[in-house]
Order: C-alpha cells, then sequence, then structure tokens
C-alpha cells in the first residue's frame, strides 16, 4: 500500500506487481498529461487502484 500512496502515481507499485505493460501506461499517461490537465487521468487511476489493491 505505501507503493501506491508515495509512487502510485508513476505506476510503480504495477511494476512491484509484475503488470509491465498497464505500468508504462500510467507512466507514460502521467508524463504526458500532467503538464495540461493537472493529472487528473492519473488521480482517478490512483483513485481505483487504491480501492482494488487493498489487503
Amino acid at each position: 500500500m505505501d507503493l501506491i500512496v508515495f509512487l502510485g502515481g508513476f505506476g510503480i507499485h504495477r511494476f512491484y506487481l509484475g503488470k509491465t505493460v498497464s505500468a508504462i501506461i500510467l507512466l507514460i499517461l502521467t508524463v504526458v498529461t500532467v503538464w495540461f490537465t493537472a493529472g487528473i487521468h492519473t488521480l482517478i487511476w490512483f483513485i481505483v487502484d487504491a480501492f482494488f489493491y487493498q489487503k
């Protein structure tokens, strides 16, 4: 859960879980869109991940 909280916007937790393709997509989405959308897409993805990866 710590990876989601601190590095979730970059998809680091997905690399850790072995979901490399979605991690790369999230990383690219964050880098490309954070400048002109204030990271709304990444924030939504982050919130969904936080609920699905709870233990």
